[in-house]
């Protein structure tokens, strides 16, 4: 069962952050820079989170969660990012968090443990999570996208 972290942002510096930040915070992460370089790791590796940032310039994180998806299915996916207006509505995607960015170290780590520990129960379960966490922003828009979750995984989500 995979305890790695895949974080996709085209920004140097917004890697790094979360490298060290969640790094300290006892998660191993692993940095793609890219969807091109995102796609060969997860083909490489088994994650249980992959993080990818929305706003990036050739595949935006929706975009690449689908992508993902087709390899690795069992991973709980988590877009990061400060533009929460852009989001588009995510039918059909599982929201258990909405969290701003720049994040704020502790609840990240937080949302992550919590996306984690929803992989390790649905893969004990033998069940395909394909749940997704959005850390956008706070506010009605964040009420608005909780109330996509399914049934069986609102049990679990704030």
């Amino acid at each position: 069962m995979a305890q790695r972290i895949l974080f996709v942002d085209d920004e140097h510096l917004i890697r790094r952050a979360f490298t060290r930040a969640m790094g300290y915070r006892g998660f191993g992460v692993d940095l793609a820079d890219g969807a091109d370089e995102a796609l060969a790791l997860a083909r490489e590796h088994t994650y249980g989170v992959i993080a990818t940032d929305y706003m990036m310039p050739k595949m935006d994180g929706l975009t690449l969660i689908s992508e993902l998806e087709l390899v690795q299915p069992e991973a709980a996916f988590v877009i990061v990012t400060g533009m929460p207006h852009r989001l588009p509505s995510v039918p059909g995607r599982a929201v258990m968090d909405v969290v701003v960015k720049p994040w704020d170290n502790q609840l990240l780590a937080t949302t992550l443990r919590r996306a984690m520990e929803r992989h390790r129960q649905l893969m004990s379960r033998g069940a395909n999570p394909a749940g997704s966490v959005l850390l956008a922003a706070e506010g009605s828009r964040g009420a608005a996208l909780h109330r996509l979750l399914p049934s069986d995984l609102a049990q679990g989500a704030t």
